[in-house]
């Protein structure tokens, strides 16, 4: 069981949770749960809803698009965050490459923490603007 201080140092180094003040990250971190997966494991289908994003901690994640590989994922990112967001179905496929040790955070707990934690919202709310900005070249 990984403790609630390596909780919230793992999702302050995300680019997710990085201007989410440590204070609130541990509201965050004490709601995430630990879960493994092996080598080869589908972890997230594409096309199907999903409740919970993940944080990897240890190992990578193939993401692909109709078998085709599209980007590997590492440490200290996080996987279906997207689509945990707008409740859309992921667009690509998770699967582990390697041994893969991540938190799993749950949508309701997500949601209710943004209703609750206003440093919370702010700093998401920032972090889309910038990969709206990003995205548009700006």
């Amino acid at each position: 069981m990984i403790p609630t201080l390596e909780k919230v140092l793992a999702l302050k180094r995300t680019v997710f949770f990085r201007d989410v003040p440590s204070e609130e990250l541990v509201h965050i971190a004490l709601v995430c749960e630990e879960v493994e997966f092996q080598a080869g494991q589908l972890i997230l289908q594409e096309g199907l809803m999903l409740d919970a994003m993940y944080i990897i901690l240890e190992g990578h994640v193939q993401l692909t698009k109709e078998t085709k590989e599209v980007v590997l994922i590492a440490p200290q990112e996080t996987i279906g965050e997207f689509a945990f967001l707008d409740s859309e179905p992921v667009l690509l496929s998770f699967v582990a490459k390697e041994d893969v040790r991540a938190l799993r955070l749950h949508r309701e707990d997500f949601w209710e923490l943004l209703l609750s934690k206003s440093e919370v919202t702010r700093a998401v709310v920032r972090l889309l603007v910038k990969k709206i900005r990003a995205s548009l070249g700006f």
